[in-house]
């Protein structure tokens, strides 16, 4: 294996760079923060006699690899309990019973997996309840962590510009 200090001109400064965009690759992934879409405070949404609520929410360059979850504050407006089911882009991907009021005692909260599911542009989520009661649904948020376009294209563009380095350097 050649060492960095056998090789010369133009080689040389081609490694050199090929490293440093390396080096700017892994800082700028490792910065990726997780992204959170929020419908915001909804109110006092009241869903009447267990019915069915639909909320459109966009996401931009989702990684579906990567885990995202769904997080639904909600609580019962009137009695009775109200079961409700929760489904993103139609799958079905939790369920909780509307049990304990919205002002008071204070809301609650679910959370659901939907790793894999998300779409990029608007993904809908529907809440479907059954019974006579009244539910609310407060704020629905959706985290995930968004793909880093601009670090994959200097990851591939990199690679590619080493392997020509290389192999000019092997015709040598």
């Amino acid at each position: 294996m050649m060492k960095l200090t056998r090789l010369k001109g133009f080689f040389t400064k081609i490694m050199v760079l090929y490293v440093v965009v390396l080096l700017i690759i892994t800082f700028s992934i490792s910065a990726v923060n997780a992204t959170t879409v929020t419908s915001g405070d909804l109110g006092n949404n009241v869903i009447h006699s267990g019915g069915t609520y639909i909320l459109d929410l966009n996401v931009i360059n989702p990684d579906n690899f990567l885990p995202a979850n769904l997080v639904t504050k909600y609580g019962l407006w009137n009695s009775p309990n109200v079961p409700v089911d929760i489904y993103y882009n139609n799958n079905l991907v939790g369920n909780f019973v509307a049990d304990e009021g919205y002002i008071s005692p204070g809301p609650e909260f679910n959370t659901s997996d939907i790793t894999g599911l998300l779409q990029n542009g608007l993904n809908q989520i529907k809440y479907v309840g059954s019974g006579t009661g009244d539910y609310v649904i407060g704020q629905v948020d959706i985290n995930y962590t968004a793909v880093p376009l601009p670090g994959a294209f200097w990851l591939l563009g990199s690679g590619l510009f080493g392997l020509v380095g290389y192999r000019w350097s092997r015709k040598k």
